[in-house]
């Protein structure tokens, strides 16, 4: 997917904002072939020639909502994670956190991305930023104080795994909750993993 042509976009602007939540909608309620532009153009509250004057079609549209979740998803999730702290299961839970974040602010970003962005996720993610993985996963992380029968991308791999579904019944689950009831019911459930983890991995 060629992502250049959105970075003139205003990811900020209000009405951009108004196109690409309605698009969230549309599309996931819809097939792509029955998706209308003009739902979108009624439901954003804006004229047809400002749709068009950002994207040149329904499917430029549509390519610019999987890069916008991709976008804000990645970008979001980078600028909440602390860096400097070498925790692996805070980094995770400052991951997730910031990915609930984002969901509850778009409420059907989860569902588009759940019916369309599978296919295009590992693409995005190597075009907007190819080393997030690694860095999540490996930078300045320290595991010395793991039993010392754990292997390390083991417990990694169970961790991401277990979590992943639980993000996922917690976005299903969140249907018509505000975002901040979303963040802090979910919250809890997330340290009663992550406290779980470090009992069985930790000394």
């Amino acid at each position: 997917m060629d992502t250049e042509r959105f970075d003139h976009i205003d990811l900020q602007n209000e009405k951009v904002l108004r196109i690409v939540n309605c698009g969230f909608e549309v599309f996931a309620k819809n097939s792509f072939e029955k998706a209308s532009t003009n739902l979108i153009v009624e439901n954003a509250e804006i004229s047809r020639g400002l749709l068009y004057h950002y994207f040149r079609n329904k499917k430029e549209l549509f390519e610019f909502l999987l890069y916008f979740s991709g976008k804000k998803i990645i970008s979001n999730m980078v600028d909440s994670v602390d860096w400097s702290n070498t925790d692996f299961l805070l980094r995770v839970r400052q991951a997730l956190i910031s990915k609930i974040e984002t969901l509850a602010e778009y409420p059907y970003l989860y569902e588009f991305c759940d019916k369309y962005a599978r296919d295009y996720a590992e693409e995005l993610a190597q075009k907007l930023m190819p080393d997030i993985s690694s860095r999540l996963f490996k930078e300045n992380l320290d595991f010395s104080q793991l039993r010392k029968e754990v292997d390390v991308e083991l417990m990694k791999s169970t961790i991401v795994n277990a979590l992943s579904k639980l993000i996922t019944k917690i976005l299903k689950d969140g249907t018509g909750l505000s975002k901040t009831d979303i963040v802090l019911r979910e919250t809890a459930e997330i340290d009663r993993y992550l406290e779980f983890f470090r009992t069985v991995f930790y000394m």
